[in-house]
């Protein structure tokens, strides 16, 4: 039988948007099935993002007619048939046999269609397929209103490829108002062959205007098992936002117990939300976290807090009975021209974080609490910038000293012809310090009464010179000034007074080479680097301390103008700063595989300016003291860092990059002291990354002087009351798939110094289709006050760690995924 054709311009087959998956009817083909294909027949592409643990994918037919990239609102609709009848003019149309329609990208079939050509109503009947880019419907019958998209499919089954969902329903209806409903639905996005898990819901309601989904009757099920129930379950469309219960916290360690947190979220306004967090931790208590966030126009901002009454104390009588919390403030807003930073961050102790930690606001161990506001603004030659700042200590070890209130810095860079330049600096702050109450450790930072040092720095630093570059060469001639006058509240020294100032100025000339050299293996390139440097100053031993230290010597540092960090300390004396540089880039890749550089610095005179309160209280000689006495300990330190002020030549830096392949990397730094023949600071690390796999192997080594903890009060050293200093640590870690199922994961870091572990973990991820599972154990140290030395007595803590997701519905443990993410890298 010949086949007919129509042309009917007023047919429209609404879309339906379903996050759903689907199982087969009795005795019918599902949509999941028409278009699943096994693993092996999928194309390159497809096969590249089949999730693991899948055997297959959806494959969907491939259309070469123009009018498959149309929009249907836009497009013709063509019919075909065996058959057609039709019924007066403007009566009925009906089509029979294997009737196909096509309307751009919207494909239609059936057994037979009926067309009231005055109402633009369709019936449908018999092996009902709809199909869109990633979407397939399939029924026994359907009726569509053309003119307002009201669409009634029954007994029907859906597939949306792409996102894997597939579903089966007694019927889907869509309203005018665009609502759709589904009855009896399922909803999975498991394999059609292995239904593992799936949604049941009595009736499903869609509602694309309020972006939402609200579910009646509500059951997940594994087999014939129901494993969560509920009579309304609402979640929101795609990734808009929803009143509604968060995924579930789970943890078990030995110090707090099961540790269950449920967060609650609360879409108050389109503009503002609020989540709310139940903690219930069997051996401290019940807590309440929260955090409410907010965008107003041109910015937005965060309040977060938390509150545990009367702490039962895990295994710990530290925190017993106490009350604990915590709370921040965070805001980022433009305002004045310019960009404003508030940061405000407070707890109810320096262990809070150590016992807590923050399931809601994902908050991790840290050693100190910022407070800072910020208001930057920038023009074309100027840049303003006022800040304030302060910190809580979490350490209890004093280590941050003075508040910042305010700081004000004015930064300028003028540009003008034949390459020179101008640039300056000027800042003014007033320090304060953050532990009135304690004693300072250190004599550069307390008064002639010994108590802390306050006050303001006014400073003004600039740069004129002449800058030369092009590919083969550079040249940076500078003439530098620097100037700092302070107005303290008492001298720090005898004699000093409390206006104590510093001129400084210098010359300092950088150039370098470029070498190059092509072949068809690649590109090799030779980099040469001299940079010379005279500083002359005042004596700056009358200046106090506040926010200067110096930075780990490294490859970097070696052509910083000033050695130091901050602006109580210029360097002075004339140094040569030499360096070589060499890389390798493969022409096949386009990756720089190899890259190396060695570097020194040579002092051409004496230097006088450091950061040792040893040095200027004249601890050099140890032998001036007992054996027992802890200043010998102080002395010895004094005397090496007397042997590097006055070394001629700095440490020898060295380091390699290596990137052999995709898959291989390796990294290693060096700082090598020839004055002490030894090594100050090492780094070696070398990973695997491939599909399949993942490893990391890393040492590092840092040395320091040993610390003396007066474990019985007698300010005497007795034996196990110096403690070594050095850092010294391997860390392993890897992540290995077995097969498309099973993975295994693992981290060892060792403290070689004091030969314990800082962490190990062991665990294993199952990967099904449509599921994944994860257990893992952690051994720990408890790192507790430990900041600047690892303390004998810090004890280790374990826990088990689950976590559980239904791939497309929910999950749970999401603090485990980021403990992992933080300490196998890479992962």
């Amino acid at each position: 039988m010949s086949r007919s054709h129509l042309i009917h311009p007023a047919l429209l087959i609404a879309s339906l948007v379903v996050t759903s998956t689907s199982l087969a009817q009795d005795g019918a083909v599902s949509a999941a099935e028409l278009d699943w294909v096994p693993r092996s027949e999928l194309p390159e592409d497809l096969l590249a993002s089949c999730p693991r643990g899948c055997t297959g994918g959806y494959l969907q037919p491939g259309r070469t007619d123009p009018a498959n990239q149309i929009d249907p609102a836009l497009a013709e609709v063509n019919a075909e048939a065996d058959s057609y009848q039709l019924d007066g003019e403007g009566g009925t149309a009906r089509l029979q046999g294997e009737v196909r329609f096509t309307q751009g990208w919207r494909q239609v079939a059936a057994d037979e269609i009926d067309i009231d050509r005055a109402t633009l109503l369709f019936e449908m009947q018999g092996h009902i397929t709809l199909r869109e880019p990633d979407l397939l419907l399939i029924g026994e019958s359907a009726r569509i209103q053309a003119d307002t998209n009201e669409l009634v499919l029954e007994q029907a089954s859906y597939l949306m490829h792409d996102l894997r969902i597939q579903g089966s329903a007694d019927q889907v209806r869509r309203l005018p108002d665009g609502r759709i409903f589904i009855d009896n639905a399922i909803y999975s996005t498991c394999e059609p062959v292995d239904q593992d898990w799936y949604f049941v819901a009595g009736q499903i309601e869609i509602d694309p205007e309020a972006a939402r989904i609200l579910a009646s009757d509500m059951r997940i099920k594994a087999g014939p098992v129901t494993i969560f129930y509920s009579p309304r379950f609402s979640f929101p469309l795609g990734d808009q936002r929803k009143t509604g219960l968060l995924y579930p916290i789970i943890e078990s360690s030995g110090d707090n117990g099961i540790d269950y947190a449920q967060p609650i979220y609360l879409n108050l306004a389109p503009n503002y939300d609020l989540s709310l967090t139940p903690r219930f931790i069997e051996r401290r208590g019940t807590m309440l976290e929260s955090q409410f966030r907010w965008l107003h126009g041109a910015g937005s901002g965060s309040i977060d807090g938390a509150y545990l009454p009367n702490d039962r104390g895990g295994q710990s009588t530290i925190t017993r009975t106490k009350d604990r919390w915590f709370g921040q403030l965070q805001v980022a807003q433009l305002a004045w021209g310019g960009d404003i930073q508030l940061d405000y961050s407070v707890a109810s102790d320096s262990r809070y974080f150590a016992d807590l930690g923050n399931a809601s606001l994902e908050s991790s161990s840290q050693t100190w609490l910022e407070r800072r506001f910020a208001f930057d603004k920038q023009g074309a030659n100027l840049d303003l910038r006022l800040t304030a700042l302060s910190y809580q200590d979490l350490t209890d070890k004093e280590l941050r000293g003075f508040r910042e209130l305010p700081r004000l810095q004015l930064t300028g860079q003028w540009q003008a012809a034949q390459n020179w330049y101008l640039e300056s600096d000027l800042e003014w702050v007033d320090f304060s310090p953050v532990h009135e109450d304690t004693q300072p450790t250190s004599l550069l930072q307390s008064d002639l009464n010994g108590q802390w040092i306050q006050g303001s720095r006014s400073s003004l630093d600039t740069r004129l010179g002449w800058r030369f570059r092009n590919a083969g060469s550079f040249v940076d001639l500078g003439l530098i000034g620097a100037l700092r006058q302070y107005q303290l509240d008492n001298a720090l020294l005898s004699g000093a007074g409390d206006h104590p100032q510093l001129q400084a100025s210098g010359l300092l000339v950088d150039a370098g080479l470029i070498f190059e050299r092509r072949s068809n293996r690649g590109q090799q390139t030779l980099e040469l680097r001299l940079q010379f440097l005279s500083m002359h100053s005042d004596d700056q031993d009358q200046l106090p301390l506040f926010d200067t230290l110096t930075p780990r010597f490294s490859y970097q540092t070696l052509y910083r103008p000033n050695p130091f960090q901050g602006g109580d300390r210029i360097g002075d004396g004339e140094r040569l700063s030499l360096g070589i540089e060499s890389g390798w880039r493969s022409a096949a890749s386009g990756r720089e595989t190899l890259r190396l550089g060695l570097a020194q610095q040579l002092y051409l005179s004496e230097r006088s300016v450091h950061l040792s309160p040893r040095l200027s209280a004249g601890l050099v000689d140890p032998s001036l003291f007992a054996a027992d006495d802890p200043l010998r300990l102080a002395a010895q330190r004094g005397a090496e860092e007397l042997r590097d002020l006055m070394a001629s030549r700095s440490g020898i830096q060295a380091y390699l990059q290596l990137a052999p392949s995709d898959q291989w990397y390796g990294r290693a730094l060096l700082d090598w002291s020839d004055q002490g023949n030894q090594a100050d600071y090492g780094s070696f690390e070398l990973g695997y990354r491939s599909t399949r796999a993942l490893t990391n192997l890393a040492y590092h080594y840092e040395r320091r002087s040993p610390v003396f903890r007066d474990a019985n009060q007698d300010n005497r050293v007795q034996g196990g009351e110096v403690i070594e200093g050095n850092v010294e640590q391997l860390d392993l870690s890897a992540v290995l798939e077995l097969d498309e199922n099973w993975t295994l994961l693992g981290r060892w870091q060792q403290d070689l110094t004091h030969a314990r572990p800082l962490e190990v973990l062991a665990g294993a991820r199952y990967d099904a289709c449509c599921w994944s599972a994860s257990l893992v154990w952690r051994h720990w140290l408890e790192r507790d006050d430990n900041l600047l030395v690892p303390e004998q007595a810090l004890e280790h803590d374990n826990g088990i760690f689950v976590s559980f997701e239904l791939k497309g519905l929910a999950g749970v443990g999401e603090r485990l995924n980021n403990m992992l993410s933080g300490s196998i890298p890479g992962y």
